[in-house]
C-alpha cells in the first residue's frame, strides 16, 4: 500500500512540474479587460501580454480563471487560434488552460487575446460580476466597463473612475499592478427605451419642418386678430354689409332719435343711411363743428350706440350691432 502511494506522489509530481516550469518561464507585462454589457449577455475580451524568460523543457502554456459559465471563448494571437481546455471548477468559476506557440525563444514578445460571452443575472435590477485570477500574476493590469446609453450605474464592489461620452455611452475603469485577482460586481438598470432591440429613427426634419409651419400659422393668426380688434383688418362680407344701405322703416327711426340729443340724433341718422364713414364726413353732412363733432361722438360711444375704428390716419364711425338692429326693430 505505502508502494502505490509513493507511485501516486510521483507521478502527480510529474505532472506539475511542467505546468509550473511553463509559467516561471512567462511574464506578463500588461493585462487588458474590455467589458461590453448589454441588457441579457456580456462581451469580455482579456488582451494578455508576455515576455518569455527562458524556455522551459515542456511547452509553454499558461491559464487564467474567470468566474461564471463562459460561451463563444476563443483564444488566439497573431498567427490565429490557439489550442485550449477549458475546466469547470469548484468555486463556479472557468479555468481556461491555452498553449503558445512552440516556436518562442527567451527573449520574445507575444499578445494572446481570450474572448468569451457571458449572461447578466435578473433581480429586479441587472447585476454582472467581473472576476478574474490569474496563474501569472500581472505586471499591470486594467479593466474598462462600458454601459450604453440608457443604462444607468447603481454601484460597484471595488471604487472606479468614471467617463461619461456625449453620446451617454459610460465608460468603468479600473486599474492597478502585482495584483494575482480581480473582482467587483456591477449593479445597473436599463431604461424602458434601451429594452427594445431596434428603435425606430426619429424624423427630426419632419418635426422640424411642422413646428415650424405651426409656428408660424399661430404668430399669422395672433396677428391677424390682434389687427381685426383694432380695427385695421375686416372680413370682406362684413365690409360690404356695413357698404350696404339698409331699408330703415321712416317711424321706428324718428322715435329712437328722440331718445338723444340734437348733435346724436343727426350723427346716428346719416349712419342708418350711410354707416361706416369719417368724422370728416359726419360733419360735412351734419354741420356739426369737428370739435363738438368728437365730444358727441364720445357719449355715443359710451352708451353703446356708435364705435370708431382706424382707418389710415383718421377713424371712421360705425354703428354697434346693437344700433344696426333698430332697422328690423
Amino acid at each position: 500500500m505505502q508502494r502505490v502511494l509513493t507511485i501516486l506522489i510521483f507521478l502527480i509530481f510529474l505532472l506539475a512540474v511542467p505546468t509550473v516550469a511553463a509559467q516561471e518561464s512567462l511574464v506578463i507585462s500588461e493585462s487588458d479587460s474590455y467589458v461590453i454589457i448589454a441588457q441579457n449577455s456580456v462581451h469580455e475580451k482579456i488582451i494578455l501580454k508576455y515576455v518569455v524568460s527562458q524556455i522551459p523543457d515542456y511547452s509553454l502554456t499558461d491559464s487564467i480563471y474567470v468566474y461564471g459559465s463562459l460561451s463563444n471563448v476563443e483564444v488566439y494571437d497573431s498567427r490565429g487560434r490557439l489550442s485550449k481546455t477549458l475546466t469547470p471548477m469548484e468555486d463556479n468559476s472557468t479555468r481556461i488552460m491555452f498553449y503558445l506557440r512552440p516556436t518562442l525563444v527567451a527573449g520574445d514578445r507575444c499578445t494572446v487575446t481570450v474572448e468569451f460571452d457571458k449572461a447578466t443575472e435578473n433581480s429586479g435590477n441587472y447585476t454582472y460580476r467581473i472576476d478574474y485570477r490569474w496563474s501569472v500574476v500581472p505586471v499591470s493590469y486594467k479593466v474598462v466597463a462600458k454601459l450604453p446609453q440608457g443604462y444607468t450605474l447603481l454601484g460597484s464592489t471595488e471604487n472606479y473612475v468614471l467617463h461619461t461620452e456625449e453620446s451617454g455611452d459610460m465608460y468603468l475603469r479600473w486599474f492597478g499592478t502585482w495584483r494575482s485577482r480581480f473582482r467587483t460586481i456591477l449593479a445597473f438598470s436599463v431604461g424602458a427605451q434601451s429594452q427594445e432591440e431596434e428603435k425606430a429613427p426619429i424624423p427630426y426634419l419632419p418635426l422640424l419642418a411642422v413646428s415650424v409651419a405651426s409656428l408660424i400659422a399661430i404668430v399669422g393668426l395672433w396677428k391677424f386678430r390682434a389687427l381685426r380688434k383694432a380695427g385695421e383688418v375686416r372680413p370682406p362680407e362684413k365690409l360690404k354689409a356695413l357698404q350696404k344701405k339698409p331699408e330703415v322703416p321712416k317711424e321706428e327711426v324718428k322715435r329712437i332719435l328722440r331718445m338723444f340729443t340734437d348733435n346724436e340724433g343727426r350723427i346716428v341718422e346719416e349712419l342708418l343711411k350711410k354707416n361706416n364713414l369719417t368724422q370728416t364726413e359726419l360733419c360735412g353732412k351734419t354741420d356739426i363743428p369737428k370739435a363738438t363733432m368728437s365730444r358727441v361722438l364720445q357719449s355715443l360711444e359710451h352708451k353703446g350706440v356708435v364705435k370708431r375704428v382706424g382707418y389710415g390716419i383718421s377713424k371712421k364711425v360705425i354703428l354697434t350691432k346693437w344700433a344696426k338692429r333698430w332697422k328690423t326693430e
